[in-house]
């Protein structure tokens, strides 16, 4: 089963008003790296679901991961 994470329930609320990458692109005028971003919102947030529901086996080394994934490229 897959989970809605944060990545997913952001997307989904600004595109609800309007705010989509398609026009974030445009105002940029270049790429705004949603999809990255979505997908580390997401990998954050099934971090902490598995965290908060016991699971807390090498914990750090997950959030680590996350982390040096987003710093590897910058961001």
């Amino acid at each position: 089963m897959n989970s809605v994470g944060l990545g997913d329930l952001i997307e989904s609320a600004l595109s609800s008003v309007g705010i989509t990458s398609g026009r974030i692109e445009r105002w940029l005028a270049g790429p705004c790296g949603c999809e990255e971003r979505k997908r580390k919102l997401n990998a954050v947030s099934a971090w902490a679901r598995r965290v908060l529901s016991g699971k807390k086996e090498k914990a750090r080394e997950h959030l680590d991961g996350i982390i040096d994934d987003q710093a590897a490229d910058g961001r």
